[in-house]
C-alpha cells in the first residue's frame, strides 16, 4: 500500500513542502520555499466529490410504507451514516422505472415507496431533499430516463397503470433476462419532450443540486440491430438538452452520467463517451462504474482489469469534464473465483482510489447505501478513510517528477490542488484567475519550477492575462514543462513550453500544467 511506505518516501525526498490550508485558503508561502514537495493527489478536501448512491432498492428496503414520523427518523439515520463515512453527496432515485417518487403529472407514483402506488399523506421526496440539505449534503436526483420495466413482473405492474395507454406509442418492448421489458424509445421526440417536462417538474418542486443518469440507455436486447452510431446520436439529443437545462439552473447545478465501466460496452449501449469527454455541452462529470479488481481472471490468466479500464477512461478525457470513480462497495467480501481479491483483501477500494487520483480522477461514488453498514465492507471503508485522512506522497515508481498547482478564482477563492494536466479553475461559469501557486514534486535532487504571471489588462489589474513557466536546475535536462490557459471568450490556447508565454492579454479562468520526461 502507498500509505504504508509514507515515512520512507518522505525520508528520501530532498525537501518536503506541503500546501497548508486555513478554512480552505492556502497559507502564504514565498516562491523560493516551493522548490520541491511531496504532494498527494487526493487532498482531504471537504469540497471534493464524495458520493453515495441511494437506489430504489434502498428506498424500498428502508423507507417504503412508513409514517411521516418514522420516515423522517430513518432518513436522518441514513444521512448520518453517509456523513459518518466522510461523504458529502447523495444520489437518490427520483425515477427508477416508469415511475416517480413524488406526485407527478407525467409518471405514476412509485410502488417502491408506497404499496399499490397509493399517494402518501406527506411528501417523502421533499423530506429526502430537505433533510439532506439540513445535514450539509448535496442532493442529486437520480433519473433513469428511458427505463420502464426490467422483466415480466415490473412490466405487468406498469401495464396496470393509466400511463401505459397514454405512452404506448413511444414505448419499446424487448426480451431481457427476466422476460418482457419496456423502455421509452430514445429516438422518439415525444419521449424526449416527456422526459424534459418531467425534469422541469422535478426541479420546480424540489431544490435538488443536480441531475444524475446511470447506464440505462439502449440496454441488452433493446433494438440489437440498430447501429451503434445511431444509438449514440439518439441519446445525445437528450443529453444535450439536459445539459442546457442544467446550465439554466445556475453554475452550482450539475448534470452527470455514470456509464458502464467497460468503455466498449458503454458505447454499445448508446453512451457517446468519446464525445462527452472531448466536447463542451454534454455533461459536467462522468463517473464510470469500474467494478473490477486488478486480479481478474481472463482466458485463464489474471489481468489488471481495474487499472486498465481506469486509465482508459482518463485517456479519453480531452476537455475539462470532471472524472469521478464509481466504486463497487457492494462487492466487498464477495467470494469469486474470477476475482478472488474481493474476499482475500480488505484494501481493494483504497488502492483503487489511490490509483484513480494518481491517474487524474477528482472524486468518487460508492454503490450503494445498504452496504455502508455491511460487516464485509467495514474494513474496506476503514482503508479508504485511512487513505483520505492521511495523504501519502506520490508514487515514486510512477515518475520522478510531477507538478502540483492551484488557482485562485475571483468568484470562488482558492481551488484544491491539481497535478499533471488536470484542469485548475473554471470554464463553465464566470470567473477569473487572480493568482496561482505552482510547485515541483517528486524525487528531485536539483531543480525547481519558476513562473511569472502577467496582469496587464487596463480594466482588471488583478486578473491574470498570461503566464510563463520554466524549470531550473538539472531537472530541466530531463523534463520539459508544458502548459496552456483557458481564455474567456477564446477557449483553450495552444500548449506553450519552457518559459514561452501562454495567454494573449485576455482574462484567464483555467490552466493546465504538466511535466514531460524527455525522450
Amino acid at each position: 500500500m502507498r500509505y504504508s511506505n509514507r515515512l520512507l518516501c518522505i525520508a528520501v525526498c530532498i525537501m518536503v513542502i506541503v500546501f497548508a490550508f486555513t478554512d480552505g485558503m492556502y497559507v502564504s508561502q514565498s516562491r523560493s520555499e516551493m522548490t520541491a514537495i511531496a504532494m498527494p493527489v487526493a487532498e482531504n478536501n471537504k469540497s471534493e466529490y464524495r458520493a453515495c448512491w441511494i437506489s430504489y432498492i434502498d428506498i424500498q428496503q428502508y423507507l417504503k410504507g412508513k409514517s411521516e414520523a418514522a420516515f423522517r427518523v430513518k432518513v436522518n439515520e441514513m444521512y448520518d451514516t453517509v456523513k459518518k463515512q466522510g461523504l458529502n453527496t447523495v444520489i437518490v432515485h427520483a425515477r427508477a422505472m416508469g415511475d416517480a417518487f413524488y406526485e407527478s403529472e407525467y409518471f405514476p407514483y412509485s410502488e417502491y415507496i408506497s404499496a399499490q402506488r397509493k399517494v402518501l399523506t406527506y411528501d417523502p421526496y421533499k423530506l429526502l431533499v430537505d433533510i439532506a440539505h439540513e445535514k450539509g449534503l448535496r442532493f442529486e436526483a437520480w433519473i433513469n430516463p428511458y427505463r420502464i420495466s426490467i422483466g415480466d413482473e415490473t412490466t405487468e405492474h406498469f401495464m396496470q397503470t393509466d400511463y401505459y395507454n397514454r405512452y404506448q406509442s413511444m414505448i419499446l418492448c424487448y426480451t431481457g433476462a427476466n422476460g418482457t421489458c419496456m423502455s421509452l424509445d430514445p429516438a422518439s421526440e415525444t419521449a424526449r419532450r416527456l422526459i424534459m417536462d418531467s425534469l422541469e417538474e422535478l426541479v420546480v418542486k424540489y431544490p435538488v443540486d443536480g441531475i444524475h443518469f446511470d447506464d440505462y440507455f439502449y440496454v441488452d436486447g433493446m433494438q440489437p440491430t440498430l447501429p451503434e452510431q445511431q444509438k449514440k446520436e439518439n441519446v445525445n439529443i437528450l443529453v444535450r438538452e439536459v445539459y442546457q437545462f442544467a446550465r439554466k439552473q445556475g453554475h452550482a447545478f450539475t448534470f452527470g452520467i455514470s456509464p458502464a465501466g467497460n468503455p466498449d460496452y458503454a458505447r454499445s449501449q448508446g453512451a457517446d463517451i468519446d464525445t462527452w469527454l472531448s466536447e463542451v455541452g454534454y455533461v459536467d462529470y462522468i463517473m464510470p462504474q469500474i467494478y473490477w479488481t486488478d486480479r481478474y481472471k481472463q482466458n485463464g490468466e489474471y489481468v489488471s482489469m481495474f487499472r486498465d479500464r481506469c486509465q482508459a477512461w482518463e485517456d479519453l478525457r480531452q476537455n475539462d469534464v470532471q472524472l469521478y470513480l464509481g466504486m463497487a462497495l457492494y462487492r466487498a467480501g464477495e467470494v469469486s473465483e474470477q476475482e478472488p481479491d474481493w474476499s482475500e483483501k480488505s484494501n481493494n477500494l483504497a488502492s483503487q482510489l489511490a490509483f484513480a487520483y494518481e491517474t487524474g480522477y477528482e472524486g468518487f461514488g460508492l454503490f450503494r447505501y445498504a452496504y455502508l453498514d455491511e460487516p464485509e465492507a467495514q474494513e474496506e471503508l476503514e482503508a479508504v478513510h485511512t487513505y483520505l485522512a492521511q495523504p501519502a506522497p506520490q508514487d515514486m515508481n510512477k515518475t520522478n517528477a510531477y507538478i502540483v498547482y492551484a488557482s485562485r478564482i475571483d468568484t470562488c477563492g482558492w481551488q484544491s490542488p491539481k497535478t499533471d494536466g488536470v484542469v485548475s479553475g473554471v470554464t463553465t461559469m464566470q470567473g477569473q484567475i487572480q493568482a496561482v501557486r505552482i510547485a515541483l514534486g517528486g524525487y528531485i535532487t536539483d531543480g525547481k519550477v519558476s513562473y511569472e504571471v502577467k496582469k496587464d489588462h487596463p480594466e482588471k489589474p488583478d486578473a491574470v492575462t498570461g503566464i510563463e513557466i520554466w524549470l531550473e536546475g538539472t531537472v530541466k535536462e530531463e523534463y520539459d514543462i508544458a502548459y496552456r490557459v483557458y481564455q474567456i471568450g477564446n477557449g483553450w490556447s495552444g500548449w506553450s513550453k519552457n518559459g514561452n508565454l501562454a495567454g494573449n492579454g485576455t482574462f484567464i479562468s483555467a490552466i493546465q500544467i504538466k511535466v514531460i520526461k524527455k525522450a
